[in-house]
């Protein structure tokens, strides 16, 4: 088995997605990645979509909650917010988690635009969370490599 990475996120409907599928696509079955959200919401197919544009296919995406994943065993947790500005661990009461485990990381992404975006705007911001989690999971995946299991510092060196 590879390294074990949830992605959490409130709903698990499009970026914690794309990086579960993104990481076991450039990963090639290094990594062995999910995601689950606090409180799950349909998968977003223009998230879909995108990574369709990459020949990756994430058809069989579903939403799960963090619960399905109580009491397993991960190498990393990252958490996937709403703030671009700054690391949301232990900043924001919502900040999904694991119970009884700390994340070692937090990656930002500005807010998905509102209910009224066009389908163009979505897939706009969609194509850009996904060449940014694209290239945030190189570089980390570098850390990984260079530390051997990787550590909290290589987790900061991908936030930046």
């Amino acid at each position: 088995m590879g390294i074990r990475v949830i992605f959490l996120s409130r709903s698990n409907a499009a970026r914690s997605q794309i990086a579960e599928y993104l990481l076991n696509q450039v990963g090639h079955g290094r990594f062995d990645a999910v995601s689950a959200g606090s409180t799950p919401a349909p998968v977003n197919p223009l998230a879909l979509r995108v990574l369709d544009e990459l020949k990756i296919d994430a058809q069989d995406a579903v939403s799960k909650p963090i619960e399905l994943f109580e009491g397993e065993d991960f190498d990393f947790i990252i958490c996937i917010c709403d703030d671009s500005s700054a690391s949301c661990e232990g900043i924001k009461p919502d900040c999904p988690t694991l119970p009884g485990r700390k994340s070692q990381g937090c990656w930002g992404f500005n807010r998905m635009p509102d209910g009224d975006a066009d389908e163009a705007e979505v897939l706009l911001y969609l194509r850009g969370v996904r060449d940014q989690i694209a290239n945030r999971l190189r570089i980390w995946m570098a850390a990984v490599d260079k530390s051997g299991r990787g550590t909290s510092h290589s987790m900061e060196q991908a936030q930046a």
